[in-house]
């Protein structure tokens, strides 16, 4: 089927609004930092053959942490404890790198990682002087030392603000990660919540998400998903980065090298206080290219329809006297242009509806 489609290479450029403010002249070099975050570029979107809109993007928020921001405040344990209590409150998952359990008694997680993320660790073992076969419990046991985790805190506490303090050491001179995202796609309401807590050092970024436009085709669509071990290797030598969304079925993956964009380079510079002094792009992102596609939206949406009228009439009454084909599970139509090979439907049932974004 996907062989059909046909690419017509509709490349779409999307500009990013910059705003930068003069440092003061006469603060001091030492007073501020500059942190680079990675910009993903838009992608493109996926159409039908008379331009109709299949799959779409949505704006959306993210929540990046400004490490240098939050070490130099007052008191930013007691800071991260606030935000991951109320992320725990709220059932607000997110996502972090440290190979260690949640709950006692501690384990290593080192296999679910990729093999990049392991060396990581790696790297952070050798950065602290500790043994590479110190135990998780004794990781832990050291890591609380090291960060002035207080005594009376409970243990949940302890390992969930070790995790963020974590992934920020990461992000200081021990690798080239770009800041860390703590949470993408925010909802409006947690979105409120969460800023209410005043975090020293978390921001907020502009960024899309994936959106069906269509709840049919769903299954020619496709859909994304995060890069898994195995591709990790393929996509890294292609420029990717290890949290990408690629297509993972459907058109989604078998058009991801048009869809996919270029994503982009931003430096901030702030002062202690978070006060942005300068931003700007080192690069500029570059959105994806649209893909338009030989399926026809109403004959698919007619295929659908009149397939899974024929199957249910089929489990009601059967074919002939003997009422055949009641046991009649699924079905599937194609609708083919006979002068050019072009599908024009695909349709199979049972189907699904496609999440609402990614």
């Amino acid at each position: 089927m996907l062989l059909f489609a046909t690419v017509l290479g509709l490349f779409g450029f999307r500009m990013y609004g910059l705003q930068i403010r003069d440092a003061d002249p006469n603060s001091s070099l030492e007073s501020t930092y500059t942190t680079w975050s990675r910009v993903t570029a838009a992608r493109g979107e996926i159409l039908d053959r008379n331009g109709n809109v299949l799959v779409t993007n949505r704006a959306s928020y993210n929540l990046v942490f400004n490490n240098y921001v939050i070490y130099n405040s007052d008191h930013p344990n007691e800071a991260l404890r606030k935000l991951v209590n109320l992320l725990q409150e709220r059932e607000i998952s997110y996502l972090e790198h440290l190979p260690v359990t949640l709950e006692k008694p501690y384990e290593y997680t080192l296999s679910q990682l990729s093999s990049t993320w392991q060396g990581y660790f790696k790297d952070f073992l050798s950065y602290r002087e500790w043994d590479s076969d110190i135990s998780a419990a004794q990781l832990m046991k050291q890591l609380r030392s090291a960060y002035r985790i207080p005594n009376d805190w409970e243990d949940r506490e302890v390992r969930l603000v070790v995790g963020l303090r974590y992934e920020l050491e990461l992000r200081s001179d021990l690798t080239s990660l770009p800041a860390y995202t703590l949470l993408e796609d925010v909802s409006s309401e947690d979105l409120s919540a969460i800023l209410e807590l005043n975090t020293p050092g978390l921001t907020v970024e502009s960024s899309t998400v994936r959106e069906y436009a269509t709840t049919h085709a769903a299954h020619i669509l496709g859909n994304l998903g995060l890069i898994e071990a195995s591709q990790w290797p393929e996509y890294k030598d292609k420029g990717y980065s290890m949290d990408a969304y690629v297509g993972q079925s459907g058109f989604e993956a078998a058009f991801e090298e048009y869809l996919h964009g270029t994503d982009g380079v931003k430096l901030t510079t702030v002062d202690t206080e978070g006060n942005v002094v300068s931003e700007y792009f080192q690069t500029e992102p570059k959105a994806g290219a649209n893909v338009e596609t030989t399926i026809d939206l109403n004959m698919q949406i007619a295929a659908e329809t009149a397939l899974e009228q024929v199957i249910l009439e089929l489990r009601e009454e059967g074919l002939g006297q003997k009422h055949e084909g009641q046991d009649a599970e699924g079905g599937a139509v194609v609708a083919i242009d006979v002068k050019t090979g072009q599908v024009l439907a695909c349709a199979s049932y049972p189907t699904y509806n496609p999440l609402p974004g990614f």
